[in-house]
């Protein structure tokens, strides 16, 4: 669901994926590295979120 659909300001979308394919080899990446991926992640696909307080963050 679109954070734009909810009434209240500011939100955060309600992602319901069920499935991912994923092929190649696993990494685990931790710290920063973790925060520019989710990040790059959030501007591309819901670039209204980029505006949301530090303390939506977890």
């Amino acid at each position: 669901m679109d954070s734009a659909w909810y009434a209240s300001s500011p939100n955060v979308p309600t992602w319901n994926d069920v499935v991912v394919h994923a092929y190649g080899p696993a990494r685990v990446v931790e710290g920063e590295a973790t925060r520019r991926i989710a990040y790059g992640l959030v501007q591309q696909h819901t670039p209204d979120m980029a505006a949301l307080p530090a303390d939506f963050e977890r």
